[in-house]
């Protein structure tokens, strides 16, 4: 095995929509002061399904949706889950990812526009619970372009000196212990392949690992995900629920 891709259809281009079809922000950058004029996004989710979901699920025909909206949410929450989106379409495809390889995500480099913004960035960290970072250029695809042209016509005479190239410039470690899931994974029910409670529940990552007890449905911490190096949701191996 080589290299593993997952694709996703829209991540930076939510922002563009967010800009100009919503009108909410006149530049991209102003998405971040607005998103954090709140502490969290209010319990509003969305899912950027604009031309069907990518990679995992692959589903032309699914459309977008927004979810939780209650007369407390401001636009100020759905900045927050404009950029939160990302996180949890990164999530789900490392989650893939490392099911498929058998090897467990150790850092997560990063590149492109939204690198510039440290809150979907810091928040890449905590769903992921690894490090992400961002190198000097940002933009690696025109960066790869430029070093291939360069080793064909001999400008750099190896893969070596193009390594001594990279830089970091950023980097965000996980910060959080707990973030809130979205509503997909809030469903009352353990996974199919674990064994029922009786209890409502988040399933999978969506529990502290090390407590002896589920949340119920009316446990202040219900719908949050507890993100630590202990928790198994490494992979898509359903984990262990305390008795």
């Amino acid at each position: 095995m080589y290299a593993l891709e997952g694709s996703i259809a829209i991540a930076g281009a939510l922002v563009q929509w967010f800009r100009d079809s919503l009108g909410m922000i006149n530049t991209a950058p102003e998405i971040e002061t607005l998103a954090r004029t709140v502490e969290d996004n209010g319990g509003c989710y969305i899912v950027p399904a604009f031309s069907g979901l990518f990679a995992p699920h692959w589903r032309p025909e699914a459309r977008g949706a927004i979810v939780g909206l209650m007369s407390y949410v401001t636009k100020g929450h759905l900045a927050r889950a404009v950029l939160e989106a990302t996180g949890w379409q990164t999530r789900e495809v490392v989650d893939a990812m490392n099911a498929d390889s058998g090897l467990r995500l150790e850092m997560l480099k990063v590149d492109g526009g939204m690198t510039s913004d440290n809150l979907p960035m810091q928040f890449v960290a905590d769903v992921l619970d690894v490090p992400v970072v961002r190198p000097m250029v940002a933009e690696t695809v025109s960066l790869g372009a430029a070093y291939a042209a360069g080793l064909a016509v001999g400008y750099w005479p190896d893969l070596e000196g193009l390594r001594a190239n990279w830089h970091r410039a950023a980097e965000w470690q996980p910060q959080v212990d707990r973030v809130r899931c979205p509503p997909s994974t809030r469903t009352g029910s353990a996974p199919s392949s674990a064994p029922s409670t009786g209890s409502s529940h988040p399933p999978d990552d969506c529990y502290s690992p090390g407590s002896t007890t589920l949340p119920s449905s009316s446990s202040p911490n219900d719908g949050l995900c507890a993100i630590s190096h202990a928790c198994p949701s490494r992979s898509r191996k359903p984990p262990a629920y305390p008795p």
